[in-house]
């Protein structure tokens, strides 16, 4: 409710994170400051703490260049959502083009899904349709295997809200087609995980099941045996005692 105290408190918990070595809580807290920033057009403020950012990645001691790389990508990201919201084609596009770069230094896969899903929104956001069906393609097929579908669902609401934005109703209509079809698609997958969760589940019970009762048969069959031994042990004692007398 308050931006100016939340602000300052990530400015601040950046200033603490950055002085003891926890670079990437630092970081972290500097994008999340940022974003807080130019939600209120303070634009020159935001681009001054995300340099500061990135002097503290570049200065970072002891770590490798995909390490570095992969913080960067957070702060290359920030950028191109403030050129976004200036309207900025040319410097989002060069952002774009630095966030590939430093994805494929870090050799990180959630920094690369993450690139897709950026590109598509750059793409569908400038009116680029074409191109943002070529990575979108790639990117609801990658991230619907691994599962992060509010990603895809929100990158398609983009592409329908710039068809509305634009007044292209064939664009709309298009595109809220091919969504209610992946809508469709992923409901299926979720049941079928949500299907092989209870097999799971069913699995893992009977096999408790079946591990308590191996116990308890078990259990019996040292009963068993112990009476036996405590009944010959009487035996044997009545036998001694009757050999004595």
């Amino acid at each position: 409710q308050n931006i100016a105290q939340a602000r300052s408190l990530y400015i601040h918990a950046f200033n603490d994170y950055a002085n003891r070595g926890m670079v990437p809580l630092g970081v972290e807290c500097a994008v999340k400051a940022t974003a807080l920033y130019y939600k209120e057009n303070f634009f020159q403020e935001a681009f001054d703490l995300l340099r500061r950012a990135d002097q503290i990645i570049q200065g970072w001691q002891g770590k490798a260049p995909s390490e570095k790389a992969a913080l960067s990508y957070l702060t290359a990201k920030e950028r191109m959502q403030m050129y976004f919201k200036m309207r900025r084609s040319e410097n989002a596009k060069e952002q774009l083009s630095m966030m590939e770069s430093l994805a494929n230094q870090s050799s990180d896969e959630g920094v690369k899904n993450d690139l897709l899903y950026n590109k598509a929104i750059y793409y569908y956001t400038f009116g680029l349709n074409a191109q943002g069906n070529a990575v979108f393609k790639e990117m609801a097929s990658k991230l619907t295997a691994k599962k992060e579908y509010d990603k895809v669902d929100e990158v398609y609401q983009t592409l329908i809200a710039n068809g509305r934005k634009s007044g292209s109703a064939n664009m709309v209509a298009q595109s809220y087609s091919s969504y209610m079809a992946w809508k469709d698609s992923v409901s299926a997958l979720k049941v079928a995980d949500e299907i092989a969760a209870l097999k799971d589940q069913i699995a893992t019970g009977e096999a408790t099941i079946a591990e308590k009762d191996s116990s308890l048969s078990t259990r019996q069959f040292i009963i068993v045996g112990l009476c036996i031994l405590v009944a010959a042990l009487a035996a044997a004692l009545v036998i001694g005692a009757v050999i004595l007398m």
